[in-house]
């Protein structure tokens, strides 16, 4: 009795919690797979040059903005990974209105995480990047 009523419970819980979470949708449409084909040369470029995996690059900046160039964030974040105007200005890489130098400074930025609070961190090489992109999702 008491864990039919627990599991009616959980089953309401689930579909308040499934009524707001974001669902897994296809993002192989055209504008899409576009704005992955026109920014994959830069994620390639910056890539090479900070030791980081493109796609990997490529998979924060379609989380920061679904690879949106335009994207503005509420705090006033711009472009593809979503930088700080007063972040880009430090980084000094060009605008970061511009999206070649947008996805440089992202990449810098990570490198710079990596490299100032990670390097004598006991990880091995291939986590010590994955903590970079994790402190990069944290802000």
């Amino acid at each position: 009795d008491n864990f039919i009523k627990k599991q009616g419970i959980a089953d309401y819980r689930l579909k308040q919690y499934m009524k707001v979470i974001k669902q897994i949708s296809d993002n192989t449409n055209g504008a899409e797979i576009k704005r992955f084909q026109d920014t994959l040369a830069f994620f390639e470029k910056y890539g090479k040059l900070y030791h980081f995996d493109p796609l990997m690059l490529a998979a924060q900046g379609f989380q920061e903005s679904q690879l949106n160039q335009n994207a503005r964030s509420h705090v006033g974040a711009i472009g593809v990974m979503q930088i700080m105007p007063a972040t880009g200005k430090e980084l000094n890489v060009g605008s970061i209105r511009i999206t070649e130098s947008n996805i440089h400074a992202g990449t810098k930025y990570l490198d710079q995480l990596m490299t100032r609070y990670f390097s004598d961190a006991n990880f091995s090489e291939s986590d010590r990047p994955l903590f970079a992109f994790a402190s990069y999702n944290a802000g």
